[in-house]
């Protein structure tokens, strides 16, 4: 839940409002200083004294109106987000280096070692997760090849 935006993003968002809760101070459970204040929490929900309340449009306009007045008076209310480091650059598709007829060109005779080499390296264990029928190592081909000959005692010479 997001308790330093909790007027904006939860309250005018989801209209709803946590009626009855046990602290002096709206915060997160995480900076809560000692174990009794997550106990004391703990004990308001469990027991229905803390409780989400879904807001009319008369309350809702009227937090509306209150949030207004607050941050005309001068008061901030929630945290804004970090700015994106790469905020005010041009977003867009990647500039290729050069042009495809350029690479092309230079391929008339096949494919370059490097292709060859990406090609070979996109290929390898791929197809063995398309057709799950294809094995790696079947039984078959870990057994030598069966010799023809057959050894006669008269082969003892």
């Amino acid at each position: 839940m997001n308790y330093n935006n909790y007027d904006v993003s939860v309250v005018l968002k989801y209209k709803i409002r946590l009626v009855g809760w046990p602290l002096d101070k709206f915060a997160s459970p995480y900076n809560f200083n000692t174990v009794d204040e997550l106990r004391d929490l703990r004990d308001a929900l469990r027991c229905g004294s803390c409780f989400w309340m879904g807001l009319s449009s008369r309350e809702l306009t009227n937090h509306a109106k209150e949030m207004k007045e607050r941050t005309a008076a001068g008061e901030v209310i929630g945290t804004k987000r970090k700015e994106r480091s790469d905020k005010g650059s041009k977003k867009g598709p990647r500039k290729r280096t050069r042009p495809a007829e350029e690479v092309e060109d230079e391929d008339d005779e096949g494919p370059s070692k490097k292709r060859q080499k990406i090609k070979s390296k996109k290929g390898k264990g791929k197809e063995n997760a398309r057709n799950p029928k294809k094995k790696r190592g079947s039984a078959k081909s870990q057994v030598p090849p069966t010799s023809r000959e057959w050894i006669d005692s008269d082969d003892d010479e």
